[in-house]
This record gives C-alpha cells, structure tokens and sequence, in this order.
C-alpha cells in the first residue's frame, strides 16, 4: 500500500489514469490531489465523478484556485438576471454543451468543492508532509480557523521565492498551482517535479516541493506524480482534448476539413 500525490490535472482525465496505471496505483493505495482538477482539459467531468466516488476512502483532494474560480463563476450565473455570467473559462458552457450537465451535476460539483480542506497534514515512514495547492504557513497549521482560502490556493510565494522565509518545522511541503516551466525554474527541471531544500535566516531546515509539472500549459509540460514511500516520480504528456478546441470547432461551424 502506497502514498501518491499528485496536483493541477485540470481536466485530463485520460492522462491521469494513464499516470496511475503507469505507476501501478491500485484501490489498496491512497491518493492525495492538491486541487485545481477544474478548467482547460476537457475532461473535468469524468474527473470529478472520479474522484467523488473515491473521496474519503483512498482518495483525498484540496481546494485549488480554479475551484474557486467554479464555485464563484456558477453563483454568478445562478445569480445573472440577464443571461450574462463571467464564466471565466468556459467551464459552465462546457458542461451544459458538450457534455449535457444539469442543473443538478452543477450543484453536485459546487456542494463537494465547498465541503474540501484547503491542506492535509500526513505522516508516511514516519515524516511528516504537508500537501497544499498553493500556499502554507505555519501559522495556518496551528490556527486554522484564521486561514485564508486564497491565499493557500492563489499565492506563488513558495514556488517563486528563492527559500523560504516561513518554513514549518519538521516538514515537508507538497504543492503546485504554478508550472515548474516558468522561466524562473531551472531549465533541466521545467515541465519536471523541482524539490528544494534549505535552512531559514532562523535555523529552520525546509524542503519543498512543486509538483506541478504544467500538464496543460506547453508541449514541454507533464502531468507529474509522486509516490511518497519512495519519492519515485512518474510522468506523462496530455491525451487528453482542450475546452478552447470544442469552442473553436462550435466557432468553425463544426466541420473538421
């Protein structure tokens, strides 16, 4: 029985069974998803009922930014008095179109993305992890209730800041929300997991690692998973379609010559 993570699958279910397959993953093994399945791939749905099925047994996810992004798009539709909402990805029109959601699968996805933990605080052989989609202190940990849902989900400090001037003592920390290909990573690491390790101006030794490898973003991108029992890594590019190209294809009149 072993621990994976994995974070920003953003819609490519295929890929992702292919990553799970690839790694041997099986229903005696658990799975910790540190947010952002919404958005970009076209499989977001499969995704979610995937994950529903599972959660709270052998599977664990976290509240990513594009979950909020859902959530605060889909009230604004609720609540639109002239047809108009921002839908900021298309996500909404998505569903309803090419994939023939309800009213209802919509409320489905909106009460499970309300009721997810914004972090997960596990041991395994005996370290301690902490897996996140963006962002985390200390702090956050010992007074939770004083936590900042956007920030844990929206702010790149950890990935962009050489260091880290708030560590938590003792572990390690397991996010993404922003691809290792930005051009501030290394180049031999772009599209691959980046960990870092490190001690703080007040003598706290860190490790972080990003685990996002940017799966939707370029060519050069992975979808990234890691298996914490013995940080083996395990990759693979996009199968999966993008949302933009059902819109392209509705905008061409549907015709694929």
């Amino acid at each position: 029985m072993s621990t994976y993570v994995v974070s920003d699958i953003h819609g490519c279910y295929m890929t992702f069974l292919k990553l799970l397959e690839q790694a041997g993953f099986t229903d005696g093994d658990t799975l910790y998803i540190g947010g952002d399945i919404m958005d970009r791939g076209d499989g977001f749905l499969e995704l979610f009922k995937w994950i529903k099925e599972r959660h709270g047994k052998n599977v664990f996810m976290s509240l990513g930014n594009h979950e909020l992004y859902f959530m605060e798009d889909l009230i604004d539709d609720v609540n639109s008095s002239n047809g108009w909402s921002r839908d900021s990805y298309g996500s909404i029109r998505f569903l309803r179109e090419a994939k023939h959601a309800s009213d209802e699968n919509l409320r489905e996805m909106f009460q499970f993305f309300n009721e997810l933990p914004l972090f997960y605080d596990i041991e395994v052989g005996g370290k301690r992890y902490i897996i996140v989609h963006a962002y985390i202190t200390e702090d956050d940990i010992n007074y939770p209730d004083r936590m900042d849902e956007y920030d844990t989900t929206f702010n790149r400090g950890l990935a962009t800041e050489q260091g880290w001037d708030r560590p938590i003592d003792g572990a390690t920390v397991i996010f993404g929300h922003t691809p290792t290909l930005f051009e501030f990573y290394p180049s031999d690491v772009q599209g691959f997991i980046y960990r870092e390790k490190g001690v703080s101006d007040d003598g706290k030794h860190y490790e972080k690692i990003n685990i996002d490898g940017g799966c939707v973003w370029r060519a050069e991108g992975n979808l990234a998973l890691l298996r914490l029992d013995d940080m083996a890594e395990f990759y693979e590019k996009r199968i999966d379609g993008k949302v933009e190209e059902f819109f392209l294809k509705e905008y061409l009149g549907g015709d694929d010559s």
